[in-house]
């Protein structure tokens, strides 16, 4: 397992000490996010973000990734103040994926309600994720080296093993590394690798510096998938 933050390059085992850090700096925020009191964004050099939510007297911190993909047409129903339902279409409006991902703006919607978007674009934070230089070692259930992406969460909803206010925005996803670019976040001096892909879902994808891949090699596993209408940008 990959701590999400790490892959990001901001892994600061005391994560009050990271709050503290982060408000040192000039964070935008917003105070109309459902469900919430206020809500911040940080964004490092590199694209690593982290969302600041409070609500009373409690703050959560929330890795995120500025996304550099292509962006797509998409229904976005929140279902909890950071996971969303996530329908995404093609160009001819023909229903392409439907996914649950986290949502780095969520004061752009209400709870319960689907939105209609243009321009939704999709990161990805490596969670539990193996570099496969061949097919050696992989049992998985998709063809090796296929450009994959499913939300288990969707068919225990679907099975009714879980409720709404209960889904995660994790994704089991299979992607061909391309050029990825080593980037140093100034918080830390840590460095993440960040890379895009444009097959299947357009993605931007981050890593973290410990995972030994090349382009070429196939991603496969489990990350978590957020979604932005570029508020933050």
């Amino acid at each position: 397992m990959i701590e999400e933050f790490e892959a990001i390059g901001l892994h600061i085992p005391d994560q009050h000490k990271l709050a503290r850090n982060i408000a040192r700096r000039d964070v935008p925020a917003v105070r109309t996010a459902p469900g919430l009191d206020t809500l911040g964004c940080f964004t490092e050099s590199s694209g690593a973000r982290v969302l600041v939510a409070e609500k009373g007297d409690a703050v959560e911190l929330w890795p995120a990734l500025r996304s550099e993909a292509a962006p797509r047409i998409a229904n976005i129903t929140l279902v909890t103040p950071f996971v969303a339902l996530v329908d995404v279409f093609d160009d001819q409006l023909a229903l392409t994926h439907r996914l649950v991902a986290g949502v780095e703006d969520p004061f752009r919607f209400e709870i319960g309600e689907t939105a209609g978007v243009k321009e939704a674009r999709f990161s990805a934070i490596a969670v539990d994720v193996t570099s496969f230089s061949s097919e050696d070692g992989y049992s998985g259930p998709v063809p090796f080296g296929a450009s994959f992406i499913s939300a288990p969460d969707l068919f225990a909803l679907a099975e009714g093993s879980v409720e709404q206010q209960d889904l995660t925005p994790y994704v089991t996803m299979g992607v061909t590394a391309p050029e990825l670019e080593e980037r140093t976040n100034e918080l830390n001096g840590a460095t993440t690798y960040i890379g895009t892909v444009s097959e299947n879902l357009p993605v931007t994808f981050a890593l973290p510096a410990s995972l030994e891949t090349a382009p070429g090699q196939w991603l496969w596993g489990a990350w978590k998938l957020m979604v932005s209408l570029g508020s933050w940008d």
